[in-house]
């Protein structure tokens, strides 16, 4: 039994990881291999501790096999030929799913089998590779090309009919303080719940322009990453204060353990908020179209953030960055568009734009998190919603604008001098419907058009500053000067 807290092992590496366990291997010959091997790979190739770990579960099932096919035979390690590993090929494709779940009894997936017959084939080169005694035949070999082939890429998104019912303001009411942070943070950041419960308390930093940006241990390279943080995820300042309410400054989690955890050591583990999510789909009734009970995982919020960046045109370049794919390969998931320069030419313009209350909203490159504010941009651009400006809301959340609350009164509403006849001549037209609004006596009309005749007036006001070469402070600025982002606003 190998303990991975003992291994020497982080949180953030061994987050839900359990000890691996070896007994499940009854061939001593094979038992001792399997952890020669895996004690080189851990050391020498670090390989991530999860990996380790679903190695094993391959090799048990493989232990297995032997056992059952050649009894007599599975205390001698020459049993490992090519005759038996041919059979072995065939068995690996006759399983079927033996965890309860929907997918019970189900085949195998190709993905799935090929990883077995993966694991195999390298421990058998390392063995030979390495010649460990006893010496393997010859022919102790599975060829690549009897893989079975794969099915391709699918990204599993949730449907949006069953997101609506999961983002419904009614049905997150039902969710714990905590397990709705949880899903608003991997719904707007991606994140795969295991990164999303090892957030430090201080996994919110502000980018020098004002933006917010979200630190996070990223599992897949063992790094620590900063992605562009939304203005939802942004409130779960909350949770830091009911962990600092509870732990003081001692913990360093934002989602400490709930039981056995006096000094916030521990961070939560991924079955208490697993079935804290179930029980409360089960109580929303989450249905589907054909009004059967449907089930999500919280892996599917990180495909479904990607397919909603895909569908709002989000370049390929720009949703590997956001989700922190390794691989190109994944981002054919989403979209083919390709953007190598970009982000190049953006920075080059260095563009400044506005928002409906005046405010600079900037992108600066003299710093370390430059990239936030560049990816914040890409998902915050959207498809024109007017022709005035663009939608700065974050892609995830739907545009809640209706038909008597337009663009001009949403606080993500952004604009720029080239809109500048636009804002005039709406502005001139506004006042015109005010002022035969207040002849006829039609006060509430008037004061409506009067609201809308005051913000696009200072909006105006504020690109023609700029576009004159200063930014005047504007009524409600602060003495120091213009307010440059939003994110000062939200910080307040």
């Amino acid at each position: 039994m190998w303990r991975p807290d003992r291994l020497g092992y982080s949180i953030e590496e061994r987050q839900r990881v359990a000890a691996l366990d070896f007994t499940g291997i009854t061939q001593p010959w094979l038992r001792q291999t399997v952890k020669r091997y895996l004690r080189l790979r851990l050391r020498l190739a670090r390989t991530e501790l999860r990996s380790a770990a679903r190695n094993l579960h391959d090799f048990v099932l493989f232990s297995r096999f032997i056992a059952e096919t050649r009894p007599d035979r599975q205390n001698d390690p020459a049993v490992v030929d090519r005759p038996l590993l041919e059979s072995y090929i065939g068995w690996v494709g006759r399983r079927t799913v033996e965890q309860n779940g929907p997918c019970f009894g189900q085949p195998v997936s190709p993905g799935s089998r090929s990883r077995l017959l993966s694991a195999v084939s390298t421990m058998l080169e390392t063995w030979r590779r390495y010649d460990w005694q006893p010496a393997l035949p010859a022919d102790a070999r599975i060829h690549r090309d009897e893989y079975p082939r794969p099915r391709g890429l699918k990204a599993n998104f949730i449907d949006e009919h069953l997101m609506e019912q999961i983002e419904s303001e009614e049905n997150l009411a039902l969710l714990d303080p905590e397990t709705r942070a949880l899903v608003m943070i991997c719904r707007d950041e991606g994140l795969r719940i295991s990164e999303a419960l090892t957030l430090k308390t201080d996994c919110l930093k502000k980018t020098p322009s004002g933006r917010w940006a979200l630190v996070h241990y990223k599992s897949k390279d063992k790094s620590f990453r900063a992605i562009p943080a939304s203005r939802v995820v942004v409130d779960v300042r909350e949770q830091h204060g009911r962990v600092r309410e509870r732990f003081g400054g001692a913990c360093q989690w934002l989602f400490p353990k709930v039981s056995g955890n006096p000094d916030g050591k521990y961070p939560m583990p991924y079955g208490t908020v697993d079935t804290r999510f179930d029980a409360w789909l089960k109580r929303i009734r989450l249905i589907d179209f054909n009004g059967d009970a449907a089930a999500v995982s919280w892996h599917q919020f990180r495909h479904t953030l990607g397919t909603r960046m895909a569908n709002a045109g989000v370049s390929g370049r720009t949703i590997r960055e956001v989700l922190g794919h390794t691989s190109w390969q994944m981002q054919e998931h989403y979209s083919r568009i390709a953007d190598d320069t970009l982000r190049r030419e953006y920075e080059e313009k260095y563009e400044v734009r506005f928002n409906l209350k005046g405010e600079a909203v900037k992108i600066r490159r003299d710093s370390d998190l430059s990239g936030v504010e560049w990816l914040a941009e890409k998902i915050g651009r959207r498809l024109h919603a007017v022709a005035g400006g663009w939608c700065g809301r974050h892609i995830s959340r739907p545009c809640p604008k209706t038909a008597t609350d337009g663009c001009y009164f949403c606080d993500d509403f952004q604009s720029d001098r080239q809109f500048l006849p636009i804002h005039r001549d709406t502005l001139a037209r506004t006042q015109e419907l005010q002022a035969d609004a207040a002849a006829a006596g039609r006060s509430r009309a008037a004061d409506v058009n009067a609201q809308l005749a005051t913000a696009v007036e200072h909006l105006i006001t504020r690109i023609t500053d700029q576009e004159n070469g200063g930014l005047a402070p504007a009524p409600d600025d602060p003495p120091g000067g213009p307010v440059e982002t939003k994110g000062e606003a939200d910080a307040g």
